[in-house]
């Protein structure tokens, strides 16, 4: 993939982690494996304020690792209206890739 790694779906409202059915993530930096598991709960994602839980949540994992990567929230605006999605940065320009596990399927279609 690149440096920069937008997510595919659309995160806006809540988003229920589960435990042990989606909660963790796992993906390449540079060709290092890495995995994070967020707590289970709802995160919820609010486009009028640009703030997102679930993005928060992701960014305090990552930053607990010292993961080289900043986790963000983006947004866009495409057919179905304005919608936001997670994003993913590498801090040097490396290589984020591989991305996997159960939370795969909320963030990428």
């Amino acid at each position: 993939m690149a440096e920069l790694v937008w997510g595919t779906k659309d995160i806006r409202g809540d988003v229920k982690i589960t435990q042990g059915i989606n909660d963790t993530l796992t993906f390449d930096v540079d060709g290092s494996s890495f995995s994070i598991t967020l707590d289970e709960g709802v995160y919820h994602t609010l486009r009028e304020k640009h703030s997102s839980a679930l993005v928060q949540a992701l960014s305090e994992k990552v930053a607990q690792q010292t993961i080289p990567i900043d986790v963000l929230l983006g947004g866009a605006l495409n057919d179905d209206g304005k919608v936001n999605y997670v994003v993913f940065e590498h801090q040097s320009g490396g290589v984020i890739d591989n991305f996997g596990g159960t939370m795969k399927s909320l963030i990428f279609n």
